[in-house]
């Protein structure tokens, strides 16, 4: 560099100009660090806020140049064009991020549409007529149908029969969008190799799907046990009906064939979970507990036991930074785990990152559409957000889906409350009862008493034997008080569930504002937000 260059650089203060920029930049992005951390920005935020700088950077170095201390004074046309260079390429690069990446979720993690293929149940061609335990809604779908309601360009579907020691799969795929079959193939194995055949099925599906899929890892929970396997498969069709107590029963199964099956261990912590909720058994809660530690050291990169183990940190522990480390890293370990997205979306709504746990729990809906448990998910993020008008809508849609969905009536019964839709209300909670094997002239009391108590003001209690005659559990006996005006039965009934660590959600959602609202100038019930967390 030559000498004069070096004077010029001195004389308009090049470097004292770029060390002042950068030491606030740097405390910008610290503060901006913080903050984000406080407010659960997402690493998207970070990128775009770093782009911005380093264009405000160069900038900062042009004018140096021109109107440094001895620079000039006057605006000349080269230096126009050096801005305007600069901040075309600053917004280029910004546009170039946000339409090179997919859409993104929490923390900058992808949400990849499933939109791919549907897997069916395949037909059983057995003799004995036993080995399918799945199948589509509505039985035999035309394919097209299927492909416009799961947003799929594909559907896998096939037969499978078993005839003693064999047997034999026939897959076929077929492209939605005119019914044609793209390709089809029969593998006859060996029932002993049956978790291999699985796979190799599976294989084949991705080579041919793989111009159109990404190249997403694929976890699996592995067992050489083919009966193993299949008690665990039956534990997840439970699992997925909300039949916790049944999938206990074959997860246990699926664990004294192979008591080092981590999916299985992970399939039953969280199903003892569901049952220490609902139960509020010390004695479950502690099975359960040791189910996930036991899942998590047998393979801590299981997605499956990563869940299970966050909900269990969360529920009975309290430890809301484990819980969001293991999801975190669910995510990034399978994208495409529905578990891990339904779960923290509540973790991320629980903590007023409301926005994210809806985003979370649209992302579980898209991955498993016809799930109604993710569509009342879904509902409840909403609520959450303030978006209630939709979240009302979503609950009713769900309901749609699965009339029979005792809990969504529940929700529903809520949320029409806390619309002013009383005599909506009465009739969900009717039909709650009903699919509960609960009393409805319980329920019609009970919203009658409601319905007094908002006219009048007066509190007129709930008659003794009432959530038991409904049967209501503690926490929505809680919302019953809480709605008749009751709020030292309420405040003591939160004390209790949360000193009991029994998992239940209006505890760990305590921070939200809406349904205990009236309790926040209550010392005592303060005192319970500071203590439940997260700080």
């Amino acid at each position: 560099m030559s000498s004069s260059l070096v004077d010029r650089f001195k004389e308009r203060k090049l470097v004292q100009w770029a060390l002042a920029y950068l030491a606030a930049a740097w405390v910008l992005f610290e503060v901006a660090d913080v903050v984000g951390g406080r407010l659960g920005w997402p690493d998207a935020v970070y990128r775009q806020l770093l782009v911005v700088l380093m264009t405000g950077f160069l900038i900062v170095l042009v004018l140096a140049w021109y109107h440094g201390e001895k620079g000039e004074q006057a605006v000349r046309v080269p230096e126009i064009l050096m801005l305007v260079g600069i901040v075309a390429l600053g917004v280029g690069a910004l546009a170039s991020y946000r339409t090179d990446r997919p859409e993104e979720g929490t923390d900058g993690l992808v949400v990849r549409s499933p939109g791919s293929v549907a897997v069916l149940a395949f037909a059983d061609m057995s003799a004995a007529g036993d080995q399918s335990a799945f199948s589509f809604q509505g039985g035999s779908t035309d394919v097209r149908s299927i492909g416009d309601r799961l947003d799929v360009r594909h559907v896998l579907e096939g037969s499978v029969r078993h005839d003693g020691q064999r047997v034999r799969i026939s897959v076929k795929l077929v492209d939605t969008s005119d019914g044609f079959e793209v390709w089809s193939r029969s593998l006859t194995r060996e029932l002993t190799d049956v978790i291999r055949l699985q796979e190799e099925v599976a294989a084949l599906v991705v080579s041919e799907l793989r111009p159109q899929l990404t190249d997403l890892p694929i976890r699996t929970a592995r067992t050489s046990d083919p009966d193993a396997h299949l008690h665990y498969l039956r534990g997840r069709y439970h699992w997925h009906r909300m039949n916790a107590e049944a999938a206990v029963a074959s997860f246990e199964e699926a664990i004294v064939l192979d008591s080092t099956f981590a999916g299985a261990w992970a399939g039953l912590g969280s199903s003892l979970t569901v049952l220490a909720i609902t139960t509020g058994d010390p004695e479950t809660r502690t099975r359960a507990m040791a189910a996930v530690d036991r899942a998590t050291a047998l393979d801590r990169d299981l997605p499956d036991a990563l869940a299970a183990k966050a909900r269990s940190d969360l529920t009975f522990r309290y430890d809301w930074l484990a819980a969001e480390e293991a999801l975190r890293r669910a995510v990034v370990l399978d994208p495409n785990h529905v578990e891990t997205r339904h779960w923290y979306s509540h973790v991320l709504a629980w903590t007023g990152r409301t926005r994210e746990a809806v985003e979370q729990a649209r992302a579980a809906v898209a991955l498993d559409p016809l799930s109604p448990f993710m569509g009342l998910n879904l509902g409840n993020a909403l609520h959450a957000a303030g978006s209630s008008e939709e979240a009302l809508q979503q609950i009713e849609a769900t309901l749609e889906l699965e009339p029979t969905f005792a809990l969504a009536w529940l929700w529903l019964w809520e949320s029409r409350l806390a619309a002013g839709i009383l005599e909506g209300a009465a009739d969900a909670l009717v039909r709650w009862a009903g699919l509960s094997g609960g009393s409805a002239e319980g329920a019609h009391e009970v919203s009658r008493r409601i319905s007094a108590y908002r006219s009048s003001g007066r509190r007129p209690g709930i008659p003794p034997g009432m959530g038991e005659e409904l049967p209501l559990s503690s926490e929505w006996l809680r919302r019953v008080h809480s709605e008749l005006g009751e709020d030292d039965l309420v405040l003591d009934s939160l004390w209790q569930a949360y000193e009991a660590h029994s998992g239940a959600y209006d505890v760990l959602s305590i921070k939200l504002g809406g349904r205990y609202q009236r309790l926040r100038d209550n010392p005592r019930f303060e005192e319970l937000v500071a203590r439940i967390g997260p700080s």
